[in-house]
C-alpha cells in the first residue's frame, strides 16, 4: 500500500515538474496579452460584484420604506423614530402661526426684481 502511495507520488511531481517545464516559456511569450486580459476580467468581476451589491442594497432599502410607509415597522424603527419622532410628525403648537408672523421678515430683504 505505501508503496503504491510512493508511486503515485512521484507520478505527480514529475507531471508537476514535466508541466511546468512546457509551460513557462509559453507564459514567458504569452504574459504581455495574458496579464493585461487576466487584470481586465478581475476588473470587470469587480464591477458586477460592486453593482449587484449596490442594486441588493437599494432593493432592500426600497423594501424598508415602503413597509416603513406601510405601518409594518420594520426594523430599525425604533432607532429611527428615537432621533426623528413618528412619522408623519405631529404638528407642534408652538409653531403655529409662526410663518405667518415671520413672512414679512423673510421675504422683504431682498431688493424688488428688476431695481439694479
Amino acid at each position: 500500500m505505501c508503496t503504491a502511495f510512493a508511486l503515485l507520488f512521484g507520478l505527480t511531481v514529475t507531471a508537476t515538474v514535466v508541466g511546468l517545464v512546457v509551460a513557462t516559456p509559453l507564459l514567458v511569450i504569452f504574459s504581455p496579452v495574458l496579464v493585461p486580459a487576466v487584470l481586465a476580467a478581475a476588473v470587470v468581476g469587480a464591477g458586477f460584484l460592486v453593482s449587484g451589491g449596490c442594486g441588493m442594497a437599494a432593493a432592500g432599502a426600497l423594501v424598508w420604506v415602503y413597509a416603513y410607509v406601510t405601518g409594518r415597522r420594520p426594523p430599525g424603527t425604533e432607532r429611527l423614530e428615537g432621533y426623528y419622532g413618528s412619522w408623519p410628525a405631529p404638528k407642534d403648537k408652538a409653531l403655529d402661526g409662526y410663518v405667518d408672523r415671520h413672512d414679512d421678515a423673510t421675504t422683504n430683504h431682498l431688493p424688488p426684481a428688476g431695481a439694479d
